[in-house]
């Protein structure tokens, strides 16, 4: 499982939670803010550098927009469509 978060301290608790239910589950953190194009880039450019696949993805987030999905979490699909492909 990886955890894509804004905040890596609430994201550590949420792992140790998920840890204590399923206490053999793999769990990577990495930061992700979805204000933040850069930080986008860089993380799905992190998550294409080092997954071979996606099996699931789930959006969380709350990032839409009247008019749709806001244009980060378009950004973050659309980097990381190939390796949802794969699945």
């Amino acid at each position: 499982m990886i955890l894509l978060c804004r905040n890596l301290d609430k994201a550590q608790r949420a792992a140790e939670e998920i840890k204590k239910i399923h206490i053999k589950a793999q769990i990577t953190i990495h930061q992700l803010d979805l204000a933040s194009l850069k930080s986008v880039r860089a993380c799905a450019q992190t998550l294409i550098d080092t997954e071979d696949k996606i099996d699931i993805l789930v959006n969380n987030a709350g990032t839409f927009i009247l008019t749709g999905i806001h244009k980060e979490e378009f950004m973050r699909q659309c980097l990381l469509l190939p390796r949802l492909q794969v699945s």
